[in-house]
């Protein structure tokens, strides 16, 4: 995997940084939360990159504020990231993330999130992203699993999310 600045931008985030976020994705995969099963599931599975992580402010969109650039940007293959997110399924405000759902490949955008107090929330953002191009959706009744429309540090997945999650 490499980060991959287009143009020689500044990168937002360093591939040690996005090797962190995918641990921390993982091992909120891979673990039962609340130790019963039920509620939640660990997942025997894992997202890796093969590719590149693009870094979009080359291309001058430090920020996706329309659909074309949101198009512009995803079109860019693989994860990228970018400064700020003011538009994905429409204008809005504190938007971390955004992905095109059921995607062939893990096609999402993402804001670095440096300052946040953990490296568990960059996990958590990176595979909620990643769960929208496997066609989850989100799940607004528990605000524990990871596919709930705020960023949350639980994690929890049923059964039929890790499914999707792993290509099942």
């Amino acid at each position: 995997m490499r980060v991959v600045c287009e143009g020689g931008a500044t990168p937002l985030m360093t591939k040690t940084q996005v090797d962190t976020a995918l641990a921390a994705g993982n091992e909120l995969l891979r673990t039962d939360a609340d130790g019963s099963g039920l509620g939640d599931v660990a997942c025997s599975t894992a997202m890796y990159m093969s590719g590149n992580i693009r870094i979009a402010p080359s291309q001058g969109l430090w920020a996706i504020d329309t659909q074309e650039e949101k198009d512009r940007v995803l079109s860019m293959g693989g994860p990228v990231i970018v400064n700020a997110i003011n538009y994905c399924s429409g204008i809005g405000a504190n938007i971390i993330g955004c992905a095109r759902f059921s995607s062939p490949s893990p096609q999402f955008v993402v804001i670095p999130l440096l300052n946040h107090r953990t490296h568990a929330a960059r996990g958590a953002l990176w595979a909620h992203e990643f769960g929208h191009t496997r066609g989850l959706r989100h799940r607004a009744m528990d605000w524990r699993y990871l596919m709930y429309p705020s960023l949350n540090w639980y994690g929890f997945i049923s059964s039929s999310e890790c499914a999707a999650f792993s290509g099942s």
